[in-house]
């Protein structure tokens, strides 16, 4: 923004004092608005004074040397005219529909010309004719050019309006002068305060009352400048000088700025008030206000970092205050207001630190002026200075290969009047960087100099000779700080803004201040970021290695929902696998059937694992995804585990292999983390809040939406507290009323519920929501005591031929250790519920066609009805034969078997029991361990026997297999097509080669809904 409000550094005499620097005048020259026409003031010089020694003056650094810039009439000024100022070259402008000087021309020549065009009889055009004429002009040619949005807000609308800009000019037509009775109304006085040497030690320059002022009188106002803090950060550019880093850090236009401790912003004075010091307490006698029509003087709320990055764009003051007297202040009396208490604890700080300074033999450049008569020869004959010589006005960088005499003689016949008159006498516009190269020897005030480029066209900075000139007088030759060594860029120089009152500082103003929305969404609600986000899976997988285990079931932290799922390291990151990556089966069961299943608390929709097409249409198919899809809890308030699309790869061939169709080829199937998960967190997923809703006995289950309720009462509780701070008591009682009178929905009072006390406020506040404080972080101690690990068993290729998937163990497991516990989900029905067929005679058939693929990892016995399907890893053990007798496996033998858990409470209930009784239950009630019968190696994999019936089975299906028939119908060549899913799986590998496509009966094609030209550009459908 300062870009809008800044001068070129030449201008103002400040060029030196830096490689790449611009000056900030504040007053007329900052306030006026830029015209491109109609500027009637140009800035003049400046004057350089440190008034303070650096060597002695803790004040020193503190405060500018330039002061005292005078701003010259470029004509004469009406009363009641508006002040412009150019736009400097290179300047933001701060109103981006500024008309060009060249547009205001073209409709100046264009208006004289319609006026010029009188009948006969001396009359003025008709108004119809004119206003036809315009409206052609308009969209025939001004709406064709790529100024036509400048030009057309000048043209005239009719002609009157064209008689007026003839006579005024377009840029003035549009505008009226202000009558001395508007000004008085509408305006605000700039020029209350005259500067002056301040009466306050060490303090520089200060403002005085140029006329008596009443209390309650505005002093001046103060449009203010928004910047953000880290502007005020000094940077030094490439190619410095050297030490230049060991200056201050910190802008000195800091020290001139209003700000609150509590903010990012700094407001930065655009008029006089610059000049008003600091006196206290007790001795000040003006304050500030917000201006009338400030945003928020009011009262209103808005966010100011909001609004502020809003308006930016505009690059134009929209805050403003004003200084107002609050006693009455004498003519020629100094205005000063309390900087506030945090300023003068700075202040006394920095007088009571300060050592004294080393000023090398440092002198201003004024003070050098006045002492040395006689200059050394060379550029580095002086070590804190360079000199500038004083060319003729209008002067510029063309270089000029000669050696010429100076003489004072200038001629101004070709030059404007006006411009003699605005410049001639500017104190640096016409001064360039010069080196002394000889003393004349006939007169010591004479010297040959060579001028050098004010405007370096060069990335490093290095100016070239623009010419040499002799006889060149003393007194025109004046010394100018090296850059970065002036009194301004002290290392010791005192910073700190000016401290906006917190009475008048709106309190959501503050970085600290959170509205209760605030709470929730930006701290409560926002992932923390862990010091390990950047771990990779192997990495993960290494840890895992290398602890007990990393995962656990155990008892969940929600009440009445049995066991749980918690991590026993933590998971860094979004993203990170949670358990096995373990097979999908989906279901198959008659829409006509009554019977209700166990499994559809557990099943999945088709569509969550991209397996729409699985089923017909007869028949219901759903998903069951055993591991963390069967295992882990649902909390609304606390997901933090989504499941995965598994990958769909057949890796058998049915024309091939005798174990094709005996496994699922949706395999390595998980769930990942959504956030960073702690060490001893529990997991939650989401079975969507339609699984709550459907169910009556969960009707008090709190939602999402109600947390979210709650967190947004507790937030508002607390920010109430922070801001009353009346006690306990009261804020309870509020909170008791809000509770007992407006909270109607019963899942957002199963939230409330709990809470009551201040204290239970602060627990929600520290454990990040009212969700979180349901969910408790369990200890490695408690999980090992109260749960059973589940993450000894990863998932790879099994080393049993034609089984598919195995399980294998990572870490070393003893004789007799528990491998997994494998909790068992009865079904309903007996076996025939896995039948897939209907028109088969015999309800008993064993035809392995008739039995869904899920059948092959259910767990049984040889004599019972009874099925019961594995809910974690106990879903990939594979068969090894005690007997040795297993078709293409005989040497691989079991290393582990199965045992009703003893320790499962439910499970030595139910072995007592009728079946009857545990059918009757709707979640899974019993648990089988697998138990290690010698000791297993790490990455070994782990075989139970699956007994006889099974082996026999198996080596029959091996004896009798033969391939099936080719159903793919046939090509054009008459060839039957063979084509099974394993084929199907590579054409998908090659799905924009048709030369990879083979066309059957047994298989379709199927588009995502979301594609379209932003994935594929321009290919179509049928390209496809």
């Amino acid at each position: 923004m300062i870009g809008a409000y800044a001068y070129g550094a030449v201008a103002t005499g400040g060029d030196a004092e830096a490689m790449r620097v611009d000056m900030y005048a504040p007053g007329v020259g900052t306030m006026a608005n830029f015209h491109s026409t109609l500027f009637n003031f140009v800035p003049g010089g400046v004057t350089i004074s440190p008034l303070l020694d650096r060597s002695s003056d803790h004040g020193a650094g503190g405060f500018t040397t330039y002061h005292d810039l005078a701003c010259r009439a470029k004509r004469k000024i009406r009363a009641g005219e508006e002040l412009f100022g150019a736009v400097p070259l290179g300047a933001v402008p701060r109103h981006i529909d500024a008309s060009s000087k060249g547009a205001y021309q073209k409709v100046d020549a264009l208006a004289t010309a319609l006026v010029g065009m009188q009948n006969d009889d001396g009359s003025g055009m008709n108004e119809n004719t004119f206003v036809n004429v315009m409206a052609s002009f308009r969209s025939n040619i001004v709406s064709k050019r790529n100024d036509a949005a400048s030009l057309e807000k000048l043209l005239p609308h009719d002609f009157a309006e064209a008689v007026r800009i003839s006579e005024v000019g377009s840029a003035r037509a549009a505008l009226d002068d202000r009558r001395l009775e508007w000004l008085q109304k509408n305006g605000k006085c700039l020029d209350n305060i005259r500067e002056g040497i301040s009466t306050i030690p060490q303090a520089g320059r200060g403002a005085f009352a140029a006329r008596s002022l009443a209390a309650g009188a505005v002093i001046t106002p103060v449009p203010l400048m928004h910047l953000l803090r880290e502007f005020f950060d000094v940077t030094f550019p490439a190619g410095a000088p050297p030490g230049t880093a060991a200056g201050n850090k910190k802008q000195l236009l800091l020290n001139y700025c209003f700000g609150h401790s509590q903010s990012g912003w700094l407001f930065c004075p655009t008029t006089s008030a610059v000049l008003i010091n600091h006196g206290g307490e007790g001795g000040s006698n003006a304050e500030l206000r917000w201006g009338d029509g400030t945003p928020g003087s009011s009262g209103e709320e808005f966010d100011l970092t909001e609004f502020l990055e809003r308006i930016e764009h505009y690059n134009s003051t929209q805050l403003s205050f004003d200084v107002v007297a609050t006693q009455e202040i004498a003519e020629g009396e100094e205005i000063l207001l309390d900087y506030g208490g945090e300023w003068e604890a700075a202040w006394k700080k920095h007088a009571n630190d300060w050592n004294g300074g080393d000023n090398d033999g440092y002198e201003s450049g004024p003070a050098m002026d006045s002492r040395v008569d006689k200059l050394s020869i060379g550029a580095d004959a002086y070590p804190h200075h360079s000199l500038f010589c004083l060319r003729k006005p209008f002067s510029d960088d063309s270089i000029h290969d000669v050696v010429e005499k100076y003489s004072s003689i200038i001629d101004y016949s070709e030059k404007s009047q006006l411009l003699l008159k605005l410049y001639k006498d500017n104190k640096f516009r016409w001064w360039w960087p010069c080196v002394v190269k000889e003393v004349h020897n006939d007169n010591d005030t004479l010297y040959t100099v060579e001028i050098l480029e004010k405007f370096p066209k060069n990335l490093n900075n290095t100016r070239k000779l623009v010419t040499t000139m002799t006889h060149f007088p003393r007194h025109l030759i004046r010394f100018v700080d090296r850059p970065y060594t002036s009194d301004i860029h002290l290392a010791t120089g005192f910073r700190h803004p000016i401290a906006i009152p917190d009475r008048l500082f709106p309190v959501h103003w503050r970085d600290d201040y959170r509205t209760a929305q605030k709470i929730v969404t930006d701290t409560w609600q926002e992932p923390a970021v862990h010091s390990r986000a950047n771990i990779t899976d192997a990495e993960h997988e290494t840890e895992l290695r290398g602890v007990k285990c990393g995962l656990y079931i155990a008892p969940s932290t929600i009440e009445g929902a049995g066991n749980g799922v918690y991590t026993a390291v933590d998971l860094p990151r979004e993203g990170m696998p949670i358990g096995p990556k373990l097979p999908l089966n989906a279901v198959h069961r008659q829409q006509t059937s009554t019977l209700r299943q166990t499994w559809v608390n557990y099943e999945w929709s088709t569509a969550t694992f991209g397996m729409d097409f699985e089923g017909l249409y007869d028949m219901w198919t759903s998903v069951m995804s055993a591991g963390l899809g069967m295992m882990t809890n649902f909390h609304p308030g606390l997901v933090n585990a989504i499941a995965t699309t598994p990958m769909h790869q057949a890796v058998l061939d049915k024309y091939k292999d005798v174990g094709a169709g005996a496994f699922s080829d949706y395999h390595s199937n998980c769930f990942e983390t959504t956030e960073a998960v702690l060490a001893g967190d529990e997991i939650f997923i989401s079975y969507g809040e339609g699984w709550l809703k459907t169910r009556d006995y969960l009707s008090h289950v709190p939602l999402w939406n109600n947390y979210d309720t709650a967190d947004a009462l507790v937030a508002s509780l607390l920010v109430l507290r922070n801001d009353t701070r009346g006690g306990d008591a009261p804020l309870e009682a509020l909170y008791a009323t809000i509770r007992n009178n407006f909270i109607e929905h019963r899942r957002t009072a199963t939230v409330l519920a709990k809470i009551s006390k201040v204290s239970n406020l602060e627990a929600v506040a520290a454990a990040g929501g009212t969700a979180a404080t349901t969910s408790a972080r369990r200890s490695t101690e408690w999980l090992e005591e109260h749960g059973y690990c589940i993450d000894h068993i990863y998932v790879k290729n099994s080393t049993i031929p034609q089984a598919g998937k195995g399980g294998f163990v990572r870490r070393l497991i003893r004789r007799g250790g528990l491998i997994l516990p494998v909790q068992l989900l009865h079904v309903r029905g007996g076996r025939d519920v896995f039948r897939r067929r209907t028109d088969l005679p015999d309800p008993n058939a064993t035809v392995l066609d008739d039995k869904q693929v899920y059948y092959n990892y259910m767990y049984s016995h040889p004599d019972s009805s009874v099925l019961f399907m594995p809910a974690n890893a106990g879903i990939v053990l594979n068969h090894g034969s005690a007997r040795g007798t297993t078709a293409g496996a005989e040497d691989r033998r079991p290393n582990a078997a199965l045992r009703w858990s003893t320790t499962d409470r439910k499970t030595q209930y139910f072995l007592g029991k009728a079946p009857e009784d545990l059918l009757s239950e709707e979640y899974a009630s019993v648990v089988v361990d697998v138990v290690a019968t010698r000791d297993l190696a790490v990455d070994e994999e782990v075989l139970i026997d699956y007994g006889e019936e099974w082996e026999a089975a198996w080596n029959e299906h091996v004896r009798t297999w033969v391939p099936p028939p080719p159903t793919g119908g046939r090509g054009a060549d008459g060839i039957p097509r063979f084509v099974s899913s394993q084929a199907v799986y590579a054409m998908n590998q090659q799905k924009f080669d048709p030369w990879h496509w083979v066309w059957s009966d047994d298989h379709f094609t199927v588009c995502e809904e979301d594609v379209g030209e932003s994935k594929y550009d321009t290919m179509h459908l049928e390209d496809l």
